[in-house]
C-alpha cells in the first residue's frame, strides 16, 4: 500500500501525518508515508486542497484533516492485520491468515475459531471494544456528540483556516454548465497554484441534489447554481459569471480571478 500526503509541511499538514500514523498502528498495517512538499508536484497531482490524503493512487481526503479513526476506514481492508495474532507477524488479510496456517482456504484465520473458550471470548470482548471505541471517535469527528451539525462545523473552519472557491450545480447539466466548471478550475489551478499549496485556498465542485448539500442553499442565499466565494469577511456569490461568459473564455477567467483576488486580500 502507498500513502502519500501532500502539504507544504504546515501545522495541518502535521496534524495530519501523525493522525495516519495513528490509524496506521491501530489497523496494524506497515506502510511508509511520503510526503509531497513541492508546490509544482502538488499541483500536477490533480490536488486542489492542501493538505490532502492519497492512498493506492486515489485522493481520498483534500483540504481536511480527519480523524485517526476516520482515516482507519479510508485504508484497503485486504491489508488488515490477522485478528488473532498468532499467524505470524505481518499483515494478512483473514483468507490469507487461513492458508498461511494450513486452514481450508474458505476464509477467517483457525486459530480465531479454535482455542480454549475463554480465549476466543476475551478476543470477542477486545474487538467489540475497539469497534465501539472507534465508532465514539467516528461520531465525534463527524460533528454529532456535542450537537454541531458537520457542515456547520465546516464553515466555520473554512472561514477560518481557508478561502473557498465553490462550484455549485446539479444532477442535470449541460454543456454550459460543464464549462463553467473546466474554466473555473483552470483558473484556480493556473493562478493561485501557490496559494492551495500553503493551504490558504481550496477549491469545492458541490452538486447541490446529491444528499446533506441541501444546507448551502440556505448557507448563502443561492437563488442560481453557480460560483460563490466564502473568506473570513464573508461570502459573495459571483452573478456576473453567465455576462462574462459571453464575452469568451479569457473574460470569464478574468472575472472569476479577479474576485478571488479580492477575497484574498481583503483576508490579510
Amino acid at each position: 500500500m502507498k500513502i502519500r500526503i501532500y502539504g507544504t509541511g504546515c501545522a495541518r499538514c502535521r496534524q495530519l501525518f501523525e493522525n495516519v500514523r495513528a490509524a496506521l498502528d491501530a489497523s496494524g498495517i506497515d506502510s511508509e508515508i511520503e510526503k509531497v512538499t513541492d508546490i509544482g508536484a502538488i499541483a500536477s497531482s490533480g490536488v486542489m486542497a492542501t493538505p490532502a490524503l492519497e492512498v493506492d493512487g486515489r485522493i481520498v481526503a483534500s483540504g481536511a484533516v480527519p480523524s485517526a479513526a476516520a482515516i482507519a476506514k479510508l485504508l484497503p481492508t485486504e491489508a488488515a492485520a490477522c485478528s488473532c495474532g498468532s499467524c505470524g507477524d505481518r499483515p494478512a488479510s483473514e483468507k490469507a491468515c487461513n492458508a498461511e496456517a494450513g486452514g481450508d482456504g474458505k476464509g477467517g484465520c483457525p486459530c480465531s475459531r479454535g482455542g480454549s473458550p475463554g480465549r476466543r471470548l476475551l478476543g470477542y470482548l477486545l474487538v467489540t471494544l475497539a469497534l465501539v471505541a472507534l465508532a465514539v471517535a467516528f461520531v465525534r469527528e463527524d460533528g454529532v456528540a456535542d450537537g454541531t451539525p458537520r457542515h456547520a462545523r465546516d464553515a466555520v473552519a473554512e472561514a477560518t483556516q481557508a478561502a473557498t472557491v465553490y462550484y455549485f450545480h446539479g444532477n442535470m447539466r449541460c454543456a454550459t454548465c460543464n464549462r463553467f466548471e473546466r474554466l473555473v478550475r483552470e483558473v484556480v489551478a493556473d493562478r493561485y497554484a501557490g496559494e492551495i499549496a500553503e493551504g490558504r485556498l481550496r477549491l469545492e465542485v458541490v452538486n447541490l441534489d446529491e444528499s446533506g448539500n441541501g444546507h448551502f442553499v440556505q448557507d448563502f442565499g443561492l437563488t442560481a447554481r453557480g460560483v460563490v466565494l466564502a473568506g473570513s469577511r464573508g461570502h459573495r456569490s459571483l452573478d456576473g459569471i453567465w455576462d462574462a461568459l459571453a464575452r469568451g473564455d479569457a473574460a470569464f477567467k478574468s472575472y472569476v480571478g479577479d474576485g478571488i483576488r479580492e477575497m484574498l486580500e481583503a483576508a490579510e
